[in-house]
C-alpha cells in the first residue's frame, strides 16, 4: 500500500543518515587522532616522515611559495634554520612570514613580555597575551599556523656571555631585530666575526613613510640615529662594511618623547640597566613593513634567487641641485656644451651609477665625469667618481681596471637598451 510504502521510504532514509553519521564520526575520529599525534611529535620538535598526509598539506599551504623558488628552492628553505633575536614590531612580523614562507626551523629569542602599548605593532599577540613572553606567545600562533614547523622559543636577554649557547647549531642566517645599542653591537660583531649571515634592522620608530625603507650594506645607511650610532660603534670595532641593514632614509617628523619633569631617577622605570627610557613613537605600518623586507631578503637569499636591492638615494635633492651647477660650471669651463639636464644628471647619479663611484664603490663626496676625457659629458659618457678620484682621472694618475670598464660597458648598454 502507499501507507507502507512511505513507512519502508522512511526507514531507509533514517538508516543511511543513520550509516553516513557513523561514517562522518569515524573519519573525524581518524583524522583527529592522527592530527594529535602529529602535533605531539612536532610539539616535541620531531616532524613525522612516515604521514604522507602531513607532506600533502604542507606542499599545498606553500604551493605559492614552491611556484615563487621552484622546488630547489624550496628545499634550500625547508633545510635552512634561521634566528629571529628581538620580537617585538619588526621581530615578530619577520618570524610571522619566515615561517609562513616555507622555513622549518626557527629559534626565537626575547626577554620581554607582550604589554599593551605594543598591540600597534606586534604580528600576532593579542588583548589576552598581555603579560606572556613574546617568545610563547609567538611560537603558540606560529604552530597554528605551520604545526609541522620546529620552533626552538629561548625566553632569556641575547648578550655576548650568551651568543656562543644561543646562536648554536649553525644558523643558516641570522635576523637582528634589537632595539638596544649595546646588544645590537655584540650580536652583530658576534656574527661577523663567524661569517654567520646576519641582517640588521635600523630604527622603524617615529617613520611613516613606506617608500623610504632601504636595504644596504651598514656603509651606506642614510638620514638614522640609530644606524649612525652602531655604524660608529661597529668602527672601533673595526668592522666597516659587510653588514646588510633594513633602515628608513626619511627626516623622521617626531622624536623621543619627553621624560616628564615628574620623573626624577629615570634609572627606575629601565626594563633593564642600560636600555633607553624615553619613548619613540611608532606607527604600526613602519616596523611591519620593516620585519617584511627582512624576511624577503633573507627568504630570497636563502631560495637561491637573491635580489639586489635598489640603492639608496646617494644625495638629496637639494645636494643633486648643487651637484648639478657645479657639473655645468665645470664644464662651462671647459667651453664644453651642456648635453645633459638637470634630469639627465638625477637619473646618471641615482639610477645608473646608484649614488656610488664605479671605481671604489664610495657614496661620500661623488660626481660626474666624463669617462672619455676627449670628449663631453653625455648619457654615455659620464660616470661616477669621488672628487678625488675625478682630478686624479683627468691628471692620469687613476687607470680604471679592466673590470671597473665592463661594468661600465653593461650599465650604459642597459640604459641604452
Amino acid at each position: 500500500s502507499t501507507w507502507g510504502g512511505d513507512i519502508r521510504t522512511m526507514v531507509w532514509r533514517v538508516l543511511c543518515s543513520f550509516a553516513a553519521g557513523v561514517v562522518s564520526v569515524l573519519v573525524l575520529q581518524k583524522f583527529h587522532k592522527k592530527r594529535g599525534s602529529i602535533h605531539y611529535k612536532i610539539q616535541d620538535h620531531v616532524i613525522s616522515e612516515e604521514s604522507e598526509e602531513v607532506e600533502e598539506i604542507v606542499r599545498e599551504q606553500l604551493a605559492r611559495t614552491i611556484s615563487f623558488v621552484g622546488e630547489e628552492g624550496f628545499q634550500s628553505l625547508r633545510d635552512a634554520f634561521v634566528i629571529v633575536v628581538g620580537l617585538g614590531g619588526v621581530g615578530s612580523h619577520a618570524a610571522h612570514m619566515i615561517v609562513r614562507s616555507g622555513i622549518e626551523k626557527i629559534r626565537l629569542i626575547d626577554f620581554d613580555q607582550v604589554t599593551l602599548s605594543s598591540l600597534n605593532r606586534h604580528a600576532v599577540a593579542t588583548r589576552a597575551d598581555v603579560g606572556l613572553p613574546k617568545v610563547e606567545v609567538m611560537q603558540s600562533h606560529l604552530l597554528e599556523v605551520c604545526p609541522h614547523v620546529q620552533i626552538d622559543a629561548r625566553k632569556t636577554l641575547f648578550s655576548l656571555e650568551s651568543a656562543e649557547a644561543l646562536l648554536d647549531g649553525k644558523p643558516t642566517f641570522v635576523l637582528d631585530c634589537i632595539d638596544n645599542i649595546d646588544t645590537k653591537v655584540d650580536l652583530l660583531k658576534f656574527c661577523h666575526e663567524r661569517n654567520i649571515p646576519v641582517i640588521s634592522s635600523m630604527g622603524a620608530g617615529g617613520r611613516a613613510d613606506p617608500t623610504r625603507i632601504r636595504i644596504a650594506d651598514i656603509s651606506e645607511t642614510q638620514e638614522d640615529p640609530l644606524s649612525r650610532a652602531v655604524r660608529a660603534r661597529l668602527r672601533r670595532l673595526n668592522i666597516q662594511s659587510g653588514i646588510k641593514c633594513v633602515f628608513s632614509n626619511e627626516r623622521t617628523p617626531v622624536g623621543l618623547l619627553p621624560r616628564g619633569d615628574h620623573i626624577e631617577n629615570a634609572e627606575d622605570f629601565q626594563i633593564l640597566k642600560g636600555f633607553r627610557v624615553r619613548i619613540m613613537p611608532v606607527m604600526g605600518p613602519s616596523p611591519a613593513l620593516f620585519g617584511n623586507a627582512m624576511a624577503s631578503y633573507v627568504l630570497c637569499a636563502l631560495a637561491g634567487n637573491p635580489f639586489t636591492p635598489y640603492p639608496p638615494l646617494a644625495m638629496s635633492v637639494t645636494v643633486l641641485k648643487r651637484g648639478f651647477e657645479r657639473f655645468k660650471r665645470i664644464e662651462l669651463q671647459r667651453k664644453s656644451q651642456i648635453l645633459l639636464s638637470e634630469n639627465d644628471f638625477r637619473y646618471l647619479v641615482d639610477e645608473v651609477w646608484g649614488g656610488k663611484s664605479v671605481y671604489s664603490g664610495k657614496t661620500h663626496r661623488v660626481v660626474l665625469s666624463r669617462w672619455n676625457l676627449n670628449e663631453p659629458a653625455s648619457m654615455t659618457n659620464s660616470i661616477l667618481l669621488t672628487e678625488d678620484e675625478s682630478d686624479k682621472y683627468e691628471a692620469g694618475t687613476l687607470h680604471l681596471t679592466e673590470q671597473v670598464t665592463r661594468y661600465i660597458q653593461s650599465r650604459i648598454s642597459e640604459m641604452v637598451v
